[in-house]
């Protein structure tokens, strides 16, 4: 009989090995899945190499800005309420020097936000719906007029 309740316990701690091993495998096939999919920002920015992170993430920061300061469907931040966000929140954070600094980070045009949402549509860190589109976010304004022609002090 003793030799049977060791064989049991046997049993059972192969059987809790093989179902923590399990585990192990299934958590380390998924953290390699997810490394796979999502690229941080820094990456996206180097294997892009038009636009420097600083400006990929302040696209990024001016979704949730645009969302809960322009927009009036929070869920969806359509293009043109995007380029207003991103407008305000530069103007906020650099004053007139918004369009130099946007400028040093390769953003130069509405359009150019656009090329960073979709970069990162692409790369999972933003979301699109059917209608959006890129050229959503062509001339939606001109830099020079709204950071220097239209600056107040």
């Amino acid at each position: 009989m003793s030799s049977l309740g060791s064989a049991s316990k046997l049993a059972l701690s192969k059987a809790e090995w093989e179902r923590n091993d399990n585990r192990t495998n299934y958590k380390r096939q998924n953290t390699r899945h997810v490394l796979k999919m999502k690229k941080n920002l820094e990456q996206i920015a180097k294997e892009y190499g038009r636009f420097s992170p600083p400006g990929i993430r302040f696209v990024y920061e001016g979704l949730s800005y645009a969302a809960k300061t322009v927009t009036v469907e929070p869920k969806h931040v359509t293009g043109q309420a995007l380029c207003e966000g991103l407008r305000k929140l530069a103007l906020e954070k650099w004053g007139r020097m918004a369009m130099v600094v946007l400028n040093t980070w390769g953003i130069k045009t509405t359009r150019d936000f656009g090329e960073i949402v979709y970069l990162m549509i692409k790369h999972e860190w933003m979301s699109a719906q059917p209608a959006d589109s890129i050229d959503d976010f062509n001339d939606v304004y001109d830099f020079k007029t709204v950071f220097k022609d239209q600056f107040e002090f």
